[in-house]
This record gives C-alpha cells, structure tokens and sequence, in this order.
C-alpha cells in the first residue's frame, strides 16, 4: 500500500520505458519455444488470465505468500523457512 501519488508515477516511468506491468495475474508457467529469428530457443511466460508474455528477461515480484508455482519449485531452488526463494 504505496501512497497513490508514488503508484502512479512509478507505472507512468515504466509505461514511459516500455515495461510491461501486470496486477492482481499471476505466472502460471514459463516455457521454451521456436521463434522467429532467434538463435536459440526463445522463451514466454504464461500467465493466470490465459496470455503469454514473449521475455528476455522477465521480473517477476508475487506478493507475501508463494502461490502454486513457486511451490512446486521445492526441490530445485533454496528457500529460507517462510517459503522465499532466496
């Protein structure tokens, strides 16, 4: 909970340098596929509402709790006792 003021200038700066920002969506899968003029196999992200996100380098920020996806992560990154990736 950001005062208001900051929120919009915050998305107004990133809208200004072309970053995609999306609420209350959440990352459901990251895949790799075949695109056009890419040397090697180029990734998106798929996210809770049905979209996809073609990224060289995705950002990702979740709230206070891990939801599903990071949850299956378990055995393959560390996290700390509450549940974050560390």
């Amino acid at each position: 909970p950001f005062d208001a003021k900051l929120q919009n200038y915050t998305r107004s700066l990133f809208e200004d340098r072309n970053i995609d920002v999306r609420l209350e969506t959440s990352v459901t899968g990251i895949e790799d596929y075949e695109g056009d003029g890419f040397r090697f196999p180029a990734r998106r992200a798929t996210f809770s509402d049905g979209s996809n996100l073609p990224f060289g380098t995705l950002v990702w920020s979740a709230g206070l709790s891990p939801v599903n996806f990071t949850q299956k992560l378990d055995n393959l990154l560390p996290k700390a006792p509450n549940g974050r990736i560390l």
